[in-house]
């Protein structure tokens, strides 16, 4: 079940506030999972929290694309004449590949797939 508890989709213009209380009321009041849409961008301290009042599933889907737009801008900088897409487009993989890795571990979830 994804419950409105502040965040949204997309890149924030400001600072987002996740209403903890209402998170851990909705969650004491249904027996389904929970899923935070639009974490991408809170910190860590905030997800942690988040995940240990309820949260069963997190979304990350911005900050992933950001994070793989912005490699492989980096790479086609460093070689602006390059032409192969395995080699710019590895970069953007390998930068999701590790933000993916850390979120896993900010959500507690590591060795649980």
């Amino acid at each position: 079940l994804a419950v409105a508890v502040g965040p949204s989709h997309g890149a924030y213009k400001g600072t987002p506030h996740l209403e903890f209380e209402l998170l851990e009321t909705i969650a004491k009041s249904v027996d389904v999972p929970l899923v935070l849409h639009g974490a991408s961008g809170l910190p860590d301290t905030v997800v942690r929290e988040a995940v240990a009042k309820g949260m069963a599933k997190v979304n990350f889907a911005t900050e992933l694309r950001q994070t793989f737009t912005e490699a492989v801008r980096r790479a086609l900088a460093q070689e602006p004449q390059g032409f192969d897409p395995k080699k710019y487009l590895d970069q953007g993989r390998k930068s999701v590949q590790k933000l993916v890795e850390q979120k896993i571990q900010v959500c507690g979830a590591a060795g649980q797939a």
